[in-house]
């Protein structure tokens, strides 16, 4: 398994379970608990992952887990405040404009807009998308494929930026050479964990 689907598989079984133990990850995996342990720290290195806690081995022998979860943003800092003071007395044209050329350098250095293989494009894709922290995969469906962002690295912002939105669409198109639409946005699963949909338009 490459480094990419490795994580994704995490990822996937972190949304599911809510938190996971190096033993969890192992089993799923069907790897040793080293392999494990190696992948769970370096996406709490990347940001992908944070430690919520310690779960203590049935009937209290054996070693404690550290249970790992989905990275939250720590509370009390200034993002909302920044994003303001940037985009302030800018108009809409401007905006527009602006969104494109950030999802351009958000872009930069990926190599999936270049791979003829779609299945392949897709995977490259959702890899810089997750070095982004966007928690990203992507799944077959009726109408082609969809790419799913599983976490919005802006949501402290979201509300009064729409327009990251568009931005969202924008490093889909730049990483995919194809036009996408948004077909779902912080739509919330069975767990309660909001993402958001984008399919080729």
């Amino acid at each position: 398994m490459t480094r990419s689907s490795v994580r994704q598989k995490i990822l996937a079984l972190v949304r599911r379970q809510g938190s996971v133990t190096s033993a969890d990850a192992a089993r799923a995996l069907q790897v040793g608990g080293a392999d494990a342990r190696h992948h769970l720290a370096g996406m709490v290195a990347d940001g992908l992952l944070e430690v919520s806690g310690v779960r203590m081995p049935l009937g209290g022998r054996g070693r404690p887990q550290k249970q790992f979860r989905l990275r939250r943003m720590s509370a009390g800092d200034g993002l909302a405040g920044l994003v303001e003071a940037l985009l302030a007395g800018k108009t809409p044209e401007q905006l527009e404009q602006g969104w494109g050329e950030l999802a351009s350098r958000l872009a930069a250095g990926n190599q999936a807009v270049a791979e003829k293989n779609p299945v392949r494009r897709l995977g490259l894709a959702v890899e810089h998308l997750n070095h982004l922290q966007y928690d990203a995969r992507w799944e077959a469906h009726a109408g082609g494929p969809q790419v799913v962002l599983g976490n919005c690295p802006y949501w402290r912002v979201i509300g009064n930026q729409p327009g990251l939105c568009r931005m969202d669409a924008a490093l889909l198109r730049a990483l995919l050479g194809e036009t996408v639409e948004q077909v779902a946005k912080l739509e919330q699963d069975e767990r309660g964990n909001a993402h958001c949909v984008f399919r080729r338009g």
